[in-house]
């Protein structure tokens, strides 16, 4: 007993008709996704520039070692609590680690304690700013590097707190899920007996690239589970160590090791190279005053007395009495 079931094939219309529909949809997620990811990563660029901005204003206007030190480390503690905010909050212990490198352990409580870490360090920094009691205009532009870096978290909760609506990802996948296990059904007829064998393969790596687009997609729908944060907050970290170290000052506020000789060494430098320029002025004013006292004005220097001098005839040229003399 022999079955002659009909084969199941598609006109192909139905599918060019619904190609470029199916190609927006993966065109517009895409697009989609990349704005968030790109935007994501101007946010973290514009944070580095204005935290190096920060810490070079406190490491130069700032007036005590203690708080340039502490503007440096609420500094960091800014972009690790970011990072902390936008990423892995259901872990402490890692934020707990990467706080201890620069925080004291009271202060690592303080930061672990705040349900909004981000704000809690501006509000760390802008205090620090109040007891510098820096010149109005001065503490006017540090603070405009603060407000920045509110406006940046603001951007980055935004991006985080507002996902691609989950309908329009489902519509997607639903949508290339059905026309990918279909298209075999219209390549039936479209291709020759003898090479009827290689749809199974067509079909697979044509699903293959669109999936990997939509793929794709999902994948820098969440930018900050791609972007490499914690590279970026070490950076700054080191940053930050350099900026102080510049000024001698460790994490703690306390002076470097043996930053207080050297700055000595060169002190003592620049004054031994200004008394032996002040020496040196007051040498050469003592021989100008030597000998314009010895030689009053309308006086003429020795080497320059008239009996010296050859006479000079009335035509110009000297006498032979004057030749003589000179010969």
């Amino acid at each position: 007993l022999q079955l002659r079931l009909p084969l199941l094939s598609v006109p192909s219309l139905p599918f060019t008709l619904t190609s470029p529909s199916l190609g927006l949809l993966l065109v517009f997620r895409t697009n989609a996704a990349y704005s968030r990811w790109l935007g994501a990563r101007r946010s973290w660029s514009t944070a580095n520039a204005r935290a190096i901005d920060l810490f070079r204003q406190s490491a130069t206007y700032l007036p005590s070692g203690k708080l340039k030190a502490e503007m440096a480390r609420h500094i960091v503690g800014f972009m690790r609590g970011l990072k902390w905010h936008l990423t892995d909050q259901r872990t402490m212990d890692r934020l707990s680690s990467e706080l201890s490198r620069v925080f004291s352990p009271a202060e690592v409580e303080e930061y672990l304690a705040a349900r909004n870490k981000p704000q809690f360090a501006l509000l760390k920094m802008t205090d620090v700013l109040r007891r510098s009691r820096l010149l109005p205009n001065v503490q006017s532009h540090v603070d405009k590097g603060i407000c920045k870096l509110s406006d940046i978290y603001a951007d980055c909760d935004r991006i985080y707190t507002t996902p691609i609506p989950l309908v329009y990802t489902r519509h997607t996948a639903r949508f290339m899920f059905l026309w990918l296990i279909s298209i075999p059904l219209t390549l039936f007829h479209n291709f020759p007996v003898s090479f009827r064998w290689a749809i199974p393969f067509i079909s697979f790596l044509n699903s293959l690239f669109l999936f990997g687009i939509e793929e794709l997609g999902v994948q820098i729908e969440e930018p900050f589970s791609v972007l490499a944060l914690g590279s970026i907050c070490k950076e700054i970290e080191a940053t930050g160590k350099e900026a102080l170290a510049h000024a001698g000052i460790a994490w703690d506020g306390s002076d470097l090791p043996g930053f207080k000789e050297k700055r000595a060494e060169k002190k003592a430098l620049k004054e031994a190279a200004a008394s032996a320029s002040a020496a040196s002025s007051a040498a050469a004013t003592a021989t100008a005053t030597a000998v314009s006292t010895s030689y009053p004005q309308g006086s003429a220097h020795p080497s320059l007395k008239a009996d010296s001098v050859p006479a000079i005839g009335t035509g110009g040229e000297p006498t032979v009495a004057a030749l003589g003399n000179v010969v």
